[in-house]
């Protein structure tokens, strides 16, 4: 490219305007007059000066150049302000999910950064930590609260709780991502946020639904979008906490539209999985769509059968699929953050939660949901508890039995929980909850529009 392509509009000749173009993966900036053409040469000077500026970060995988007195009066920043530009942002980096080419660096780990060798050292010293979790406070030209904030983990893991006061912190309200909390007469069973959580902060999409109505993925996805964008409108930062994968999947990848596989075609490749074994279906699996290889842990039963039977109905693999599917929000809008319980210290939490909600009313919760007339295959049914509790007051079980068995189940849910995130959450940043507490902490309501926890 030796020149410039023409500027056709109609405008006055010789105003001056800001144009910019990318170069060798670089984008230049340059301010040029109306009227005339401008060619690569125009370029050349402020291009040599850009790359002698720009230095890599290799641990980030990013590069960098120092904010400018021009970058300050362009961006209206207060004139002592000091940090460094993001010029570009390789694909492999750790924060690619989270920032973007040019948000500019202003502190990490709550020390300024005043120049390159100042995050390089800071870097540095993390690295050789045991930390795992960084602070950057991050200046964007955007709309600093355009961040929509991801909240999991498993069952008792304290999700709801450390929503409601990361919530406070951040002025913001609390969307369910729960499939269990939305069904109105099951508050108890289904650790619901109790009413004194509910006025503290707006919390939506909980207890909507009667338990006697089917409610999908498809219909959460619809209502949380339109949650999301109404709390924007507000403001506000959105939340969604809950345990269902799925519903942070569709919301973050959007919804695949795969066709319903014929019940016959999908009890037919279970019993085909069961009769081989895992390992060699998984090697079957390949050789039908070489496409999943290394998407997925091969010991993964539920995904390796769901590629095997759409591939074979569809005669598509999965991951096309995929990649036709339109998502609503870019993904770097989203901060995801999973609750990493130690497996023991879980157990004691499932425990003691049972108890308590025996305490709280369950039985009776119960008694009202068996009136109401219900299909033995309904979602509703499947909340852990109903069927344990159902038992013991038709007296084939004791109270105490009811309860041993609820905390075996709820346990079992956690693990399928874990084992989800293992596969499908790699790239959450992962939170030890016994540092809940610290994390919100660090966030600085006074300047909160320039914070993001990576």
């Amino acid at each position: 490219m030796t020149e410039l392509p023409k500027i056709v509009a109609q405008t006055e000749v010789g105003k001056i305007v800001e144009v910019k173009i990318w170069r060798n993966k670089k984008e230049l900036t340059k301010k040029i007059t109306l009227g005339r053409l401008e060619t690569s040469k125009d370029f050349m000077s402020e291009k040599k000066e850009m790359d002698s500026n720009i230095s890599e970060i290799e641990s980030l995988k990013i590069t960098v150049r120092i904010l400018s007195t021009k970058d300050i009066e362009d961006r209206k920043l207060p004139k002592n302000t000091s940090g460094l530009v993001i010029t570009g942002i390789k694909k492999d980096s750790p924060l690619i999910n989270y920032l973007r080419v040019n948000d500019i660096i202003l502190e990490a780990q709550k020390n300024k950064i005043k120049s390159i060798e100042d995050l390089e050292r800071t870097v540095n010293d993390i690295l050789q930590s045991s930390e795992k979790t960084i602070l950057f406070v991050i200046y964007n030209n955007q709309n600093q609260r355009r961040y929509i904030i991801l909240i999991a983990g498993p069952t008792a893991s304290g999700k709801s709780n450390f929503a409601v006061r990361l919530a406070k912190k951040i002025d913001g309200e609390i969307i369910n991502a729960d499939s269990m909390q939305v069904y109105r007469q099951l508050r108890i069973l289904t650790a619901r946020p109790n009413k004194k959580e509910e006025k503290k902060i707006k919390h939506h999409l909980y207890g909507i639904i009667n338990v006697n109505k089917n409610f999908s993925t498809g219909q959460w996805l619809k209502l949380a979008i339109i949650k999301i964008k109404e709390i924007r409108k507000r403001k506000k930062i959105p939340i969604l906490v809950g345990g269902t994968g799925l519903y942070f999947q569709s919301l973050i990848n959007g919804l695949v539209k795969i066709p319903n596989i014929p019940f016959k075609i999908r009890n037919k490749i279970r019993l085909l999985q069961k009769k081989i074994g895992q390992k060699k279906f998984y090697k079957r699996l390949l050789k039908l769509d070489s496409k999943v290889k290394k998407k997925f842990d091969p010991n993964d039963v539920q995904r390796s059968i769901r590629a095997f039977e759409i591939k074979t109905h569809t005669k598509v693999s999965m991951y096309d699929w995929f990649k036709k599917t339109k998502t609503n929000f870019h993904e770097s809008i989203f901060l995801k953050f999973y609750i990493n319980f130690e497996r023991k210290k879980l157990i004691q939490r499932i425990e003691q939660r049972t108890t308590h909600m025996i305490k709280e009313g369950a039985i009776q919760e119960v008694i009202r949901f068996n009136k109401v007339k219900i299909k033995k295959n309904h979602s509703a049914k499947k909340v852990i508890g109903i069927e344990e509790i159902t038992k013991y007051l038709d007296n084939q079980i004791k109270l105490e039995q009811a309860k041993e068995l609820i905390a075996i189940k709820t346990r079992q849910y956690a693990k399928r929980q874990a084992t989800w995130a293992k596969s499908r959450m790699l790239m959450w940043t992962k939170i030890d909850p016994r540092k809940l507490l610290s994390v919100i902490k660090k966030i600085n309501k006074s300047s909160l529009k320039l914070d993001q926890l990576i």
